[in-house]
């Protein structure tokens, strides 16, 4: 088996095909994981460089990367507006300001569905655990202060 630049491994099949190799080496350098397919296509969705995988969107998007079919389909965001998100943040934790890890988290409300920003995996969880709610929040600042 042999690896692209980035050390990914690409199976004897998907190198035989000249379509598959000339892609995973312009995304290869950009971190971007192979698809299990003969005939990988990019996503649909517009600033977005990923790889697709085999499931096309039911909402006649085109083919859409695992990324942004999950974020579209919880948050009614894509991959490329998470990552202005990100950036308007300056790729830190809008609760802690600590530097934002691979897989940043969307915060959002339950109520309303709005989006309030992205989140670490601490604070995200740290929050979830109060269920959004206000005054059990200051009760646990409250008890910090002592």
């Amino acid at each position: 088996m042999t690896t692209n630049e980035r050390g990914r491994k690409i199976s004897e099949k998907l190198k035989a095909n000249p379509k598959v190799m000339e892609r995973a080496k312009a995304l290869g350098e950009a971190g971007r994981k192979l698809p299990l397919k003969e005939n990988p296509e990019l996503c649909t969705v517009p600033e977005c460089n990923n790889l697709a995988i085999q499931f096309v969107s039911k909402t006649n998007r085109g083919r859409q990367c695992y990324s942004c079919k999950e974020l579209q389909l919880k948050y009614g965001i894509t991959t490329p507006e998470r990552n202005k998100l990100k950036e308007s943040q300056h790729h830190k934790c809008g609760i802690c300001n600590e530097p934002l890890t691979e897989k940043p988290h969307v915060d959002h409300c339950h109520t309303t569905g709005k989006i309030r920003g992205i989140l670490c995996q601490n604070c995200n969880i740290g929050l979830g655990s109060f269920k959004d709610n206000i005054k059990a929040l200051n009760n646990a600042i409250n008890y910090l202060t002592k």
